[in-house]
């Protein structure tokens, strides 16, 4: 005769708690992304690079551009004209108008005009996307 082991019979319940354990550790109860900005820089040679920070009622398209920036260890060069327009000059080593290549910017897949992203304010959870093309 077999001689049963007491605990086997609770095998499935201990599956079950360790399942559960587990995906505490593995699954955040909120999502980072939610909370938080992302920017994806395109340099249209197959390299991207993406970031992503807090996001405040202060927090436009330029800053955000110009803080991933110091966080990835590239140059912006902007400024701005008379009118306060931004002007993008260069994003790390790709040169507006260089071989007639532009950096083109979008918000949530919608064009942001290169003049107004020092005006241009994010919200929790927005995309910026700067194509260089």
């Amino acid at each position: 005769m077999i001689k049963q082991i007491p605990w086997l019979k609770w095998w499935p319940v201990l599956i079950l708690i360790a399942a559960a354990v587990a995906l505490l550790f593995f699954i955040p109860l909120e999502k980072v992304s939610s909370q938080e900005g992302q920017l994806i820089l395109d340099f249209g040679n197959g390299q991207k690079r993406v970031f992503q920070g807090p996001v405040d009622e202060n927090t436009s398209v330029l800053l955000a551009l110009y803080s991933s920036s110091e966080q990835g260890g590239f140059t912006v060069r902007y400024f701005l004209d008379d009118a306060g327009n931004s002007r993008v000059q260069s994003i790390g080593e790709a040169v507006n108008e260089e071989y007639g290549r532009m950096w083109h910017f979008f918000l949530n897949d919608e064009v942001i005009a290169e003049t107004e992203l020092n005006r241009t304010m994010l919200k929790r959870g927005d995309v910026v996307e700067a194509k260089f093309q």
